[in-house]
């Protein structure tokens, strides 16, 4: 999202120093509407997934409500780990 706006900014400018307005105009709204997509989200909350999982935007940054998952660290449920599950040895 971040790139694609500063993609379409770069463009734009391109666009400006060659007075090319088949440049100009589709990137400049590309831009325009990529600083609207940022600001939205940031502005408006994220839905929870089906997991029970929501990221939110801190300081530009996603960040995982529930933990870390790769690390074990998830508080909504138990992980399961090859040490917790027990195997049948009897053959």
């Amino acid at each position: 999202m971040v790139l694609n706006t500063a993609n379409a900014v770069f463009w734009t400018a391109f666009g400006f120093g060659v007075l090319d307005w088949f440049i100009i105009v589709p990137n400049g709204l590309g831009a325009v509407l990529g600083f609207v997509q940022m600001v939205l989200r940031m502005v408006v909350p994220c839905r929870e997934d089906e997991f029970g999982l929501s990221s939110t935007v801190v300081g530009g940054v996603a960040v995982e409500s529930k933990g870390d998952m790769e690390l074990g660290e998830d508080t909504s449920a138990t992980p399961s780990s090859p040490s917790s599950v027990m195997v049948d040895d009897s053959n």
